[in-house]
């Protein structure tokens, strides 16, 4: 079972490092910074959950870190829709310089 999770979790890392290395826009490369996120977490807790004796709940330990993930996604599109309706554009292509 261990075999399977690990390997789901390093799929999942990689199709993230795809997208980080192929798209520019700001909300695919906050999901797939959110992606690397899940997949380490998935790999955390499947190797807690072999290693663990019956004292340690992997379930507890697994929603917490998928509600602080979960708080992050809701900050990162918060900042999104705040900033589009300032009318920034996201393409980090376009950006010369950093202005405040």
């Amino acid at each position: 079972m261990l075999n399977y999770v690990a390997l789901t979790a390093i799929a999942l890392f990689g199709v993230a490092v795809a997208a980080l290395t192929t798209n520019r826009h700001f909300v695919m490369i906050m999901l797939a910074i959110e992606l690397i996120f899940i997949s380490s977490t998935l790999l955390l807790v499947s190797f807690f959950a072999a290693g663990s004796t019956a004292t340690g709940d992997p379930a507890t330990m697994l929603v917490a870190i998928w509600s602080v993930a979960a708080a992050e996604v809701i900050a990162a599109v918060t900042f999104y829709v705040f900033m589009r309706s300032k009318g920034m554009d996201f393409d980090i292509t376009k950006l010369s310089r950093m202005k405040w």
